[in-house]
């Protein structure tokens, strides 16, 4: 009885240690759940100068800082390592467990794009796209980085101009790097527009469309295609 009960202690203490490790939950200061849904989870950083996160755990994801930044991170044996990044670059990293630091005398912020181990079938991404942007317009969409899990895609359209007609064949996590007023045409013709801030990041499914940038300032924005989940 008593080693029964020693063990569900144990199984419940191992549960709370893993639960812990969540970082929207052991560091809701700085970290915050942008949304969620069966391929990802998008965390939102927002980290004061020389701020500190304790130690917390990653699936596979990719970071896109919107700002540059100069971190160092602690993994959990004691080991440290600074990385300094660029605003607007996309790093692709497993999992990890470590805690950080903002070495910057600036504030730091960054969207991360956790992919679910597991939670979904690989897509049908082999068959030849015809409209694919990267290949129908390579004037505004340039490749950032691509493996077998994800594929991340820059896109930059000055004021009043357009990309021509392309098709997105997965869903996707959406970055804006600039504040977004865009007029959409779908396939069929219909239109809409879209409006959102710099910085926020939306889920977007599978899509044809083409856009044209109805602002007197240029408009960017990173793509990140969910191609597989991570096992």
């Amino acid at each position: 009885m008593r080693r029964s009960l020693l063990l569900v202690a144990s199984v419940c203490f191992l549960a709370s240690a893993a639960l812990a490790q969540d970082p929207a939950k052991v560091d809701p200061q700085h970290c915050k759940v942008e949304f969620e849904n069966a391929q990802v989870r998008v965390l939102h950083w927002k980290t004061g100068p020389h701020e500190k996160s304790p130690m917390h755990s990653h699936p596979a994801f990719v970071a896109i800082p919107l700002t540059n930044g100069h971190e160092r991170f602690t993994l959990p044996d004691g080991t440290t390592k600074e990385e300094v990044v660029k605003a607007g670059v996309a790093v692709w990293s497993p999992a990890v467990t470590h805690a950080s630091e903002n070495l910057s005398d600036q504030p730091f912020e960054l969207i991360r794009v956790e992919v679910k181990p597991g939670a979904v079938k690989a897509a049908q991404t082999t068959e030849l796209n015809e409209l694919d942007p990267l290949l129908v317009d390579p004037q505004h969409y340039h490749l950032e980085m691509e493996n077998q899990f994800v594929k991340v895609i820059r896109c930059r359209i000055p004021p009043h101009d357009r990309v021509a007609m392309h098709h997105h064949p997965v869903g996707a996590v959406v970055i804006f790097m600039t504040d977004q007023n865009l007029r959409q045409t779908a396939a069929d013709g219909a239109t809409s527009e879209a409006h959102n801030k710099n910085g926020k990041a939306i889920w977007t499914e599978p899509t044809t469309h083409m856009g044209e940038n109805i602002s007197e300032l240029p408009y960017e924005y990173i793509r990140v295609d969910i191609k597989a989940a991570v096992r």
